[in-house]
């Protein structure tokens, strides 16, 4: 099964919940999906993956405000 390549889909996070839901045990739904534990409990904890969120604000160079306006200059 390739399941586990690359990022997790909204649609593993489901099978995912849903196989441990029904009984089958963390390390066993690891198993049969190909990912981690570790991934399968931040799935039955989460319901939906959580999105990716900026720690800090982009930075913008020094002298991005300075630059001349094109057909101005």
């Amino acid at each position: 099964m390739q399941e586990g390549l690359g990022i997790y889909t909204v649609e593993l996070y489901l099978k995912v919940r849903l196989a441990v839901s029904e009984g089958m045990s963390r390390r066993q739904a690891a198993k049969h999906f190909n990912i981690s534990r570790d991934s399968v409990s931040k799935m039955v904890s989460y319901s939906t993956p959580p999105g990716y969120q900026r720690q800090l604000p982009i930075r913008r160079p020094k002298l991005d405000g300075e630059r001349p306006v094109s057909g101005f200059c």
